[in-house]
């Protein structure tokens, strides 16, 4: 019994240090790497993602910007790796304009198992 009353006494603080890891959070990004803002939470369709990027709707969570830059929020493990390679510049050309430059990111927030597609139009 004291052995039981020790380790249900020791679980929260396990749990707390389980949260601590060496994952370097506070570093300045580069200017490639920058983090793209949190996930919105907005009330956008979901229908409409697939038509906007060429990436499967269940894949992408949010689309956020303006026709001159937008972030695609997406599960890299859920988007097939052509469909976001060629993501950026069919968002483009659904603005009617090309592509100037895009990267991959992680959302500011940190959200596990996503990333961010960073697309910037001309």
């Amino acid at each position: 019994m004291p052995r039981l009353l020790s380790a249900l006494l020791a679980a929260p603080l396990m749990l707390t240090l389980a949260a601590c890891d060496d994952r370097p959070c506070c570093t300045a990004p580069s200017a490639a790497g920058a983090m793209a803002p949190p996930i919105p939470a907005g009330r956008q369709s979901k229908v409409d993602f697939e038509a906007l990027t060429g990436i499967r709707s269940d894949a992408v969570a949010a689309i956020t910007g303006t026709p001159n830059g937008s972030y695609v929020y997406y599960d890299p493990f859920a988007a097939p790796p052509a469909a976001v390679e060629a993501a950026p510049a069919h968002l483009c050309a659904q603005h009617g304009k090309a592509l100037k430059e895009s990267y991959i990111t992680e959302p500011e927030d940190h959200m596990p198992g996503m990333k961010v597609l960073v697309i910037t139009c001309q």
